[in-house]
């Protein structure tokens, strides 16, 4: 789907993934309240409840293609 805008509220975590097979060039932009440190938090699964971690500490899914 070309051309595609989309907004997702402040309190809904969300991922952001090229679910497709051709390459995606996308622009995620985001600020609510108080700035939160350079790249917010992350989560290994949707399941993990816990309070998240810095993005770089999380290790990439098993199934994430490489290509």
């Amino acid at each position: 789907m070309a051309d595609r805008i989309a907004r997702v509220g402040p309190s809904v975590r969300r991922q952001l993934v090229n679910a497709g097979g051709g390459r995606l060039i996308m622009l995620a932009l985001g600020g609510s309240g108080e700035h939160a440190g350079r790249d917010g938090l992350a989560w290994e699964s949707w399941d993990d409840d816990g309070p998240g971690r810095a993005p770089l500490e999380v290790p990439l899914p098993q199934d994430l293609p490489t290509t």
